[in-house]
C-alpha cells in the first residue's frame, strides 16, 4: 500500500458485496470492510476513515441511520450509500439532510463508483486542510498572545512555524516572512521579501484583494483561495488567511496597523 493512500469503509451484510466493492476500490485506496453495523463503528473509532460506503438493507439498523450516526460523529467524513429501487426515497432523504454525499442503485457501475469515490476522497482532503489551517490559526493567535511581550521568542516561533507566515504592515509592505513562506515562494531569504509590497506576491484581482483584507479588517480568519507569484515568475494556488492584527490609536482614529497571514500550499501536510 502507498503512503498516500487514503482509507474507505465498505459495509454490507452480504460478503459478496464487500467483496466486489473490495476488488472495485482496492488499487485506489486501502480498504476496510464489515459485515454488521457494529464492526463497522469499531472500525470508524480506530481508523482515519475518508469515506463510508454501506448498503441499505442491514440487520439492526440500516444504512442511513448508520451514515447519520457518522455524520454526528465526524461530518467531514464522505457517504455513499447503495440501495435497491424501494430505497430511493430513503437515499434522496438522506442526501437532502446532509448525511449521504451520494447514492448508488444496485447493482452499480465500478467505474462510476470508483470516479465518485476519488472525487469525495479529493473534497475530504481538501475539508481535512481547511480544518488545519484553522487549527494552526488558533495556534499561532494562542502564541502570539502569550510572546507578545517577547518579540524575540516570537519572531524565533514565526520563522519555525510549519505553514508559511507573511507579517504586513499598515502600508502593506512585507515587514517579516518565515522560513516555510520563503520555501513556498522560493526565495532564498526572507530578508529580500522586507520592504516589498504584498501585492508582488499576492496575485488575485481588485475585488478578491478586497474581500481578503475586509476578512482582515474584521477579524475573520477563515481560508481564502488566492495565487502567489513564485521567484521564477510562476504562479501557485494557495490557501491564505489572517490569523492576527494589531490595532494602532491614532487619536479618535483607531485603525488596523499590522496584519498576519498564514499560507501554505493546499497539497502540503
Amino acid at each position: 500500500m502507498a503512503d498516500n493512500k487514503k482509507t474507505i469503509l465498505c459495509v454490507d451484510d452480504e460478503e459478496a458485496i464487500v467483496e466486489a466493492l473490495y476488488d472495485n476500490l482496492m488499487m485506489d485506496f486501502e480498504v476496510k470492510t464489515a459485515l454488521n453495523v457494529a464492526d463497522a463503528l469499531k472500525i470508524f473509532d480506530n481508523e482515519e476513515i475518508a469515506l463510508v460506503i454501506t448498503d441499505q438493507r442491514m440487520p439492526g439498523m440500516t444504512g442511513t441511520e448508520l451514515l447519520a450516526k457518522i455524520n454526528k460523529a465526524k461530518p467531514v467524513c464522505k457517504k455513499i450509500l447503495l440501495t435497491g429501487y424501494a430505497d430511493l426515497e430513503a437515499a434522496k432523504k438522506a442526501i437532502n439532510e446532509g448525511s449521504v454525499d451520494r447514492y448508488f442503485d444496485k447493482p452499480w457501475d465500478g467505474a462510476e463508483l470508483l470516479d465518485a469515490a476519488k472525487n469525495l476522497v479529493k473534497s475530504y482532503e481538501f475539508d481535512m486542510f481547511l480544518r488545519r489551517m484553522e487549527k494552526d490559526s488558533q495556534k499561532v493567535t494562542s502564541n502570539i498572545n502569550t510572546l507578545k511581550d517577547t518579540s524575540t521568542s516570537f519572531e524565533l516561533f514565526i520563522d519555525n512555524y510549519l505553514s508559511g507566515i507573511c507579517i504586513v504592515g499598515q502600508d502593506n509592505k512585507i515587514k517579516f516572512i518565515n522560513k516555510k513562506a520563503c520555501e513556498i515562494l522560493q526565495i532564498d531569504s526572507g530578508e529580500k521579501m522586507k520592504g516589498v509590497s504584498v501585492s508582488q506576491i499576492l496575485q488575485i484581482n481588485k475585488s478578491r484583494m478586497e474581500e481578503f483584507f475586509e476578512r482582515f479588517m474584521n477579524d475573520n480568519a477563515t481560508p481564502i483561495t488566492m495565487d502567489i507569484r513564485r521567484s521564477n515568475g510562476a504562479a501557485v494556488s494557495i490557501q491564505a488567511s489572517v490569523i492576527f492584527n494589531k490595532t494602532m490609536q491614532d487619536g479618535d482614529d483607531s485603525r488596523k496597523a499590522m496584519c498576519g497571514v498564514v499560507f501554505n500550499l493546499p497539497s502540503s501536510v
